[in-house]
């Protein structure tokens, strides 16, 4: 192993390497900062080698006007759904190794390829015919700028004909690292699926223990990952009040509590939902 390392082939393979892991990052803070407004123009350096260190340093500046072009144009084009990708926007340099990299970088394109291919499914499960996303709930990395959000908002539209600018609805989401964890609650609350009626013989009793547990595991550590459960499993114990009743350790108004804690905005407009459905007795705001 050690022969291998010292092979000057294998070392200037390392090196290029290394280079290429600080130039990723250092684009991607530049990304981050630039489009979140943070910074206006930032400067991209790689530092030369060995005797050349300072010589061969090379540098270039970024500005706001030039990554937005890339990213929305590369990668979040609009388009409609009949277009055919042409052959120009397919990296073929990417592929010459054998990598297993997706040759269409059309972010949007694929979207609406993954929409369409689920129509059916979706459909079923709404009991009514797909047309278009009525809301989007953004996760972070990539996703959290919102020049990227209203570019997809903007290629959904496109891509599904529609002419409503209001569509499709953003849902709040304080933490968009989180979205995966919030999109139960804000599933449920939206109507996407029907209220879960959970008996004592089918699952309730260990569901209150689940819920327990996780209240005990967050009053230790505080989680906004917890959070985002216990909000959750609150919205169905709420939902089964009757059915709570013999399970004297569930004490409702401290989950409603908890509840309003994790997530006021989105704790109001569930109630709004117990109101419009039917609020079983005792779920009165408090």
């Amino acid at each position: 192993m050690q022969a291998l390392i010292r092979s000057p082939a294998i070392l200037f393979f390392m090196v290029r390497r290394a280079y290429g892991t600080i130039l990723q990052h250092q684009c991607r803070q530049a990304k981050e900062l630039l489009l979140n407004g943070t910074a206006k123009t930032r400067k991209i350096t790689i530092m030369g080698e060995g005797s050349r260190l300072i010589s061969g340093t090379l540098s270039a500046d970024l500005d706001y006007g030039s990554v937005e072009q890339i990213l929305l144009d590369g990668f979040f084009p609009l388009l409609d759904a009949d277009e055919k990708p042409s052959a120009q926007s397919f990296r073929k340099g990417i592929t010459e190794f054998g990598l297993p990299y997706e040759q269409e970088p059309a972010i949007t394109r694929h979207l609406g390829w993954f929409l369409d291919q689920h129509r059916a499914e979706v459909s079923h499960y709404l009991g009514k015919e797909f047309q278009a996303p009525d809301c989007i709930l953004f996760n972070g990395g990539a996703l959290k700028p919102p020049v990227i959000q209203e570019r997809i908002r903007q290629g959904i539209r496109r891509w599904f004909h529609q002419d409503d600018a209001a569509l499709p609805r953003v849902l709040d989401n304080p933490d968009p690292d989180l979205a995966v964890a919030w999109l139960p609650s804000h599933a449920g609350i939206n109507g996407l699926f029907e209220r879960r009626v959970v008996s004592i013989n089918n699952g309730l009793k260990e569901l209150a223990d689940d819920y327990l547990a996780l209240e005990k595991a967050a009053s230790i550590e505080e989680s906004p990952l917890l959070a985002a459960k216990l909000f959750f499993r609150g919205m169905i114990l709420c939902e089964n009040q009757e059915n709570l009743k013999f399970i004297k350790k569930i004490d409702l108004i401290r989950v409603r509590r908890i509840m309003k804690q994790a997530n006021p905005d989105l704790f109001e407009e569930f109630l709004e939902t117990l109101v419009k459905g039917g609020s079983p007795e005792g779920t009165s705001r408090r």
